[in-house]
This record gives structure tokens, C-alpha cells and sequence, in this order.
């Protein structure tokens, strides 16, 4: 058996079919064979990828033409390559309306259900001076579906505002997402309520292009996010009492973020890993005497699967660490959610089986002179924002399994563990509060987790017993 090589496949020309207001230019910068490159079926498929990505066509196709064509004793072999894209329209107008049911219970309180209407509509132009720029705007809105007239109560949600989308900042691979948005809802760990006009932009950059060939870089992406604001809070109400807002507060962040994805679905994984670590730094008011304040934060979670993906194991870790030379009041009051809570579900730092923020600097027996003022009432009576704290542990350990009644139904037991502490470096046994519980999981469509638990926490808080409770939720905590 003998065998000889062939002429080597050399690109010798990119032909584009079909391209009605793409620019030939920036289709031809997704494409990573250039003239006189070897022909390499890897390439060939990252650069369907990247145009696919771009979200732009509705079919797409890249064939060499004169492959074999080449004269007996060539040394080499030039061949064309052929782009063939259907565009989509470049106007795309989309809304929904609809209910929803949620525990979207406030900080302090026992989780109860809550029926919502939920509502959005956008209008967005998605190949700008066929760039693939982005630009468009839009409005959604939820409420109580029995109190819809309230537009200001605190499960009253708005936004509203344009944005801006570059998927080559630079004809680079750096993405660009800016937007300008007035929001007014509760905060993510609904300690507080918030009215705020924002400004944010992120950078983002995905390794794998640097890395290609080699897969060292797929799933490694870099984030930078620069966000300035105006807001100002009030407390969650208590009863019937609506709380007056405070002052206007200005503040700005900058955030850089690593982010290492493995997992085979970010909605629904059944396999892989993901890590991420960032740092915010805060400027406000007080910048102007050299004060910032800095955040570090680190979550992984790690999936495997067994007995033929008929066990998944799901173990999400969070930690945090803040340090300031401000009080911790004054960061409260200049920016919600930079300090941590942790309790509830569907919030940053969830632990199941505990009202929303009851985790806190305070939940456990201290000297801390705050704490010594409080009393075991109801603590929608309490400032909760003055008891967040600067260290946060946050684990989420959950086993899903199929049920074997329906194909897309899980049954799920978990195990939930939250602590803050008002140091970063001070840390005690005390400071941890765990629950544990079991769940069913509905899959919409296949894909989208409806989550129901049923939550039992271990220890008494200084705001909360010792009692079950139930949470009603979409998607997965991470």
C-alpha cells in the first residue's frame, strides 16, 4: 500500500451570495480563512459559527468550489469559497403579556404566593448600516393583577429606556451593550425599593478566538461593565404604610469580570462547570475625598451527571468581601445591593426556607450595639439595609432526578446554606443559617425550569422561626 499527498487547498478568494444590506466587508471579517490560507474544515465551521451568532440570517452556508481541479504534480490547489446568506428582517418588533405566580414575598416576610401580570413589548432595528449595530428600545411592566391601579407599590415593577448593541466594537471581537434605562422595582435582595435613571456599557470578549485552534479559550469570556446612576430608595412598606423616599444619591461602578462556562446548558446543565470572579469598584459622593469602595465576589457551581443522566448533582458556591472606609449606612443608602443579605428564593443570595434578608449582621446572638437595640418583632418594623453585611457564604446543593411519570418532570431534595458577617475576615459557626427541602421541577418547553419547594430552615433567626415554607419560582438559583 502506497500513498502520496496531494496538492494543498489554499483559499484563493471569498465569494458572498445573497446579501441584501450586510456589508461584503463585515461578513468577510467573521470569515477566519483568508487568502492563501490552508483550507482547514475546523475554520470553516467557526466561521459558520461566528455569522450564526451574529443573529442576523436565517440560513447560512460556506462551500469550497475547485477542490480536485488541480493538474497532476501540483504543489498546490487554489480554492474558492462561497458564502451563500438569507437575511432576516431587520425590523423585529416583539412583546408579551401575561401572568405570573410568585413567591415574591419582601424582605422580612414569610414567603407567600403572589399572582403578577407581566408585561413588555420592544421595537428593535438589528443590522444598522449593515454592521450588525443593534439599536432599539423598549417598556415592560409588572404588577399585582388584583391592585393594578398602584403603579407605585412595591410589587410594581417598570423599565423603559433605548439600547445600543456593537458585535464588533472596533471591528474587533469585542462586543459592546450599552443601554440607558429609568427603572423602578425592588432591589435584587428586596430590601428596598427603587426609582433610578442608568447608564451602563459592558465590553466582551471571548477567548476562543484568540485561542482557536486550540480549545484552551472556549467558554473563557472577559467582561468589563462601567454603570453610573441616579436613585434613590425607600424601605419595602410595612402594612398599609407607605415609606417616604430619600435623597437622590449619584454613584458610579466599574466592574471587570472573568467568566469560565464548561456546562452544556446554562439553562437546564446536566454536565460541566462555572466560575466566575469579579471586582466592583464603587465612586460616589465621597470620591471626592479619595473614598472607594471595593467588592470581590466568586461563584462556582459544578454539574455531573449519573446513571445515564438520570442523577444530576448541582453544587453552586457564592462568596463575597467588601472593604470601605465608609459606614456601612452610608453605602446602603448610596447604592442598594452592594452590601449582602442572604434568605428567600429568587434573590441574589437564596436560602430557602428563610424570609428574604433575615440573614444578616444581626440574625445571631452579638455584641454588634446595633443589634442590642432590636427587639424579636416583625422586621418589615426594621431598617434591614442598615444590617447588611461585608462577607457573604452562600451554598446551594441540590440532586434532581427524573420522575418517571413525565419526560420533561424532576423531583429534586436539596440543601441551602447562608451566613454574613459584618467583617469579611470575621467569621464564626453562629454566622451560618442552613435549611433543607425537596422540589419538583417542570421543564417549559424541555428546557425552561418551573421550580416548586418545599423549605424547612434549621435554625431560628432573630427575625424568623423555625417554620416550612413553601417558594414558587422559574429557573435555577445561580
Amino acid at each position: 500500500f502506497k500513498s502520496e499527498p496531494g496538492p494543498r487547498a489554499e483559499v484563493a478568494g471569498l465569494i458572498i451570495r445573497g446579501e441584501l444590506l450586510s456589508q461584503p466587508s463585515f461578513l468577510k471579517q467573521e470569515v477566519e480563512l483568508t487568502r492563501g490560507a490552508a483550507l482547514n474544515a475546523e475554520a470553516l465551521l467557526l466561521s459558520q459559527s461566528n455569522l450564526r451568532n451574529l443573529g442576523l440570517f436565517k440560513s447560512l452556508s460556506i462551500k469550497p468550489i475547485g477542490l480536485g481541479e488541480a493538474p497532476a504534480g501540483a504543489v498546490s490547489e487554489p480554492v474558492t469559497l462561497v458564502l451563500n446568506v438569507e437575511e432576516k428582517l431587520p425590523w423585529l418588533l416583539d412583546g408579551y403579556l401575561g401572568l405570573r405566580l410568585s413567591d415574591q414575598s419582601l424582605s422580612g416576610e414569610a414567603p407567600k404566593f403572589k399572582l403578577l401580570y407581566t408585561s413588555a413589548l420592544s421595537v428593535r432595528h438589528r443590522n444598522l448600516f449593515g454592521k450588525g449595530w443593534e439599536l432599539g428600545g423598549g417598556i415592560s411592566h409588572d404588577n399585582l393583577i388584583f391592585d393594578p391601579l398602584d403603579i407605585q407599590s412595591d410589587y410594581a415593577s417598570w423599565a423603559v429606556g433605548p439600547f445600543f448593541k456593537n458585535p464588533r466594537f472596533l471591528d474587533t471581537h469585542i462586543q459592546l451593550a450599552s443601554e440607558l434605562v429609568y427603572e423602578q422595582s425592588l432591589s435584587s435582595q428586596r430590601t428596598a425599593y427603587l426609582q433610578r435613571l442608568r447608564l451602563a456599557s459592558t465590553l466582551s470578549y471571548n477567548f476562543y478566538q484568540l485561542s482557536f485552534p486550540r480549545r484552551w479559550g472556549q467558554g473563557l469570556r472577559f467582561d468589563l461593565t462601567f454603570e453610573s446612576q441616579l436613585a434613590r430608595q425607600r424601605l419595602v412598606s410595612l402594612s398599609s404604610e407607605r415609606r417616604t423616599f430619600g435623597e437622590i444619591s449619584p454613584t458610579f461602578t466599574i466592574r471587570p469580570a472573568l467568566v469560565y462556562d464548561q456546562r452544556d446548558n446554562p439553562i437546564h446543565p446536566t454536565k460541566g462547570i462555572y466560575v466566575t470572579t469579579a471586582f466592583d469598584f464603587l465612586g460616589g459622593q465621597s470620591l471626592s475625598e479619595g473614598v472607594i469602595s471595593y467588592r470581590e465576589s466568586l461563584t462556582m457551581q459544578w454539574v455531573s451527571s449519573w446513571l445515564k443522566r438520570r442523577l444530576i448533582i448541582a453544587p453552586t458556591l457564592k462568596l463575597g468581601a467588601i472593604q470601605s472606609q465608609l459606614d456601612d449606612l452610608e453605602i446602603a443608602e448610596s447604592i442598594s445591593d452592594f452590601l449582602f443579605t442572604a434568605g428567600g428564593d429568587g434573590v441574589s443570595y437564596p436560602v430557602r426556607g428563610y424570609p428574604v434578608g433575615v440573614i444578616n449582621t444581626c440574625s445571631f446572638p452579638t455584641t454588634n450595639p446595633r443589634c442590642e437595640k432590636l427587639s424579636s418583632g416583625s422586621p418589615t418594623q426594621l431598617n434591614l439595609l442598615e444590617l447588611a453585611g461585608r462577607g457573604l457564604i452562600n451554598l446551594n446543593l441540590e440532586a434532581r432526578f427524573p420522575s418517571f411519570i413525565l419526560s420533561d418532570l424532576w423531583l429534586a431534595g436539596f440543601f441551602d446554606l447562608g451566613g454574613v458577617s459584618s467583617s469579611a475576615f470575621a467569621w464564626s459557626w453562629s454566622y451560618l443559617f442552613p435549611s433543607f427541602g425537596v422540589g419538583v421541577r417542570y421543564l417549559l418547553p424541555g428546557q425552561v425550569p418551573v421550580r416548586f419547594d418545599i423549605a424547612y430552615p434549621l435554625r431560628d433567626t432573630r427575625f424568623s422561626q423555625q417554620t416550612l415554607s413553601y417558594h414558587f419560582n422559574f429557573f435555577y438559583s445561580l
